[in-house]
């Protein structure tokens, strides 16, 4: 065997050993490679391009691209060594972490690049502030302050579900969120030295770091949560896989719906699902409940569910008018 076969069949049989127990491996591979690429090449060719304007004030951070390059490379040895990765035994419900990891990875990737691209010469691997500063509101910066952070969190959240891996999911978590909001902090502390009224409204009206979605896009991502939801009902395991994979996904879109009652009652269906489960261990028919949720689910894509009600009784103020997606 020559040095050549020798290294395909050492690959091969790596990528073997990091496929197990999942599926969907090898299309999260090709995936997360296409995503990775095309983020690549967009941070690369910021590089090149020439700065705009004289520089007011720089200041180097210990969180720049380096740094962030260094932490997702540290999701390849955790593959290659097989630590983290949560064996899926049910093919059905590693396709809906598959489809969710997919959702995330690609979104988050076409967010981080179309956000680099509104931001033209004003690019900076380091915090840079203009003479002739702009501050961006359109585009990407109209939805979140921070799209690039943003995006980047949401991508390390889409690995996590392509690979199965709870090492990455706690890394982002634990690790990378508090990067970027470090980064964003130091960013926004150099901003505000521009004096500049409009800046103090954009703080005040646009989310920090993770972004309000379009009204269709809202709707989009809770019907998706509740045809999952309706799955789960329908295929009665309800296996811890399946329950976490609906609280964290209730969790996580509760950070893109703009109305203060609709997120506060998907965060609080991400806790009961989970409280269900831990009780269903002690008393198995309490599973029962998962149908009462997925129906205050549904009535809540119109009407204010229970969470909803309680959450207006405490914030009156806070009651929103809004469209309902069929009259």
């Amino acid at each position: 065997m020559n040095p050549f076969e020798t290294l395909v069949l050492h690959f091969q049989n790596s990528l073997a050993f990091m496929e197990s127990g999942n599926y969907f491996f090898l299309p999260s591979v090709f995936i997360a490679s296409l995503a990775t690429f095309a983020l690549a090449a967009s941070v690369a060719q910021k590089f090149l391009e020439k700065p705009t304007g004289d520089k007011w004030i720089e200041e180097k951070c210990p969180v720049a691209t380096l740094t962030m390059t260094l932490f997702f490379t540290s999701f390849v040895f955790l593959m290659r060594f097989h630590l983290g990765v949560h064996a899926m035994t049910d093919f059905f419900t590693n396709g809906m972490f598959f489809l969710i990891g997919v959702l995330l990875t690609t979104g988050s990737a076409y967010f981080n690049i179309r956000a680099r691209a509104f931001l033209r010469g004003y690019w900076s691997d380091t915090i840079v502030i203009h003479t002739s500063h702009i501050i961006l509101k359109n585009g990407p910066f109209s939805r979140v302050r921070h799209p690039l952070y943003a995006s980047l969190i949401l991508f390390g959240f889409g690995l996590s579900f392509l690979f199965l891996n709870i090492f990455m999911l706690a890394l982002t978590l634990l690790v990378f969120i508090p990067m970027m909001v470090y980064r964003a902090r130091h960013e926004e502390t150099h901003l505000s030295k521009l004096n500049d009224p409009q800046y103090v409204t954009y703080r005040r009206n646009v989310p920090f770091l993770l972004p309000f979605l379009t009204i269709p896009l809202q709707w989009s991502i809770r019907w998706l949560g509740i045809i999952i939801f309706l799955i789960v009902l329908l295929r009665s395991r309800f296996t811890l896989d399946e329950v976490a994979l609906l609280a964290f996904y209730f969790w996580l879109i509760s950070f893109f719906i703009s109305i203060p009652k609709v997120r506060f009652s998907y965060r609080m269906k991400g806790f009961v699902l989970l409280s269900i489960y831990a009780v269903s261990l002690i008393i198995p028919k309490a599973f029962i409940f998962y149908y009462f949720i997925f129906a205050m689910a549904v009535i809540g894509m119109r009407y204010n569910c229970p969470a909803m009600v309680f959450y207006l009784k405490l914030h009156p103020e806070n009651e929103e008018i809004h469209e309902p997606l069929w009259k």
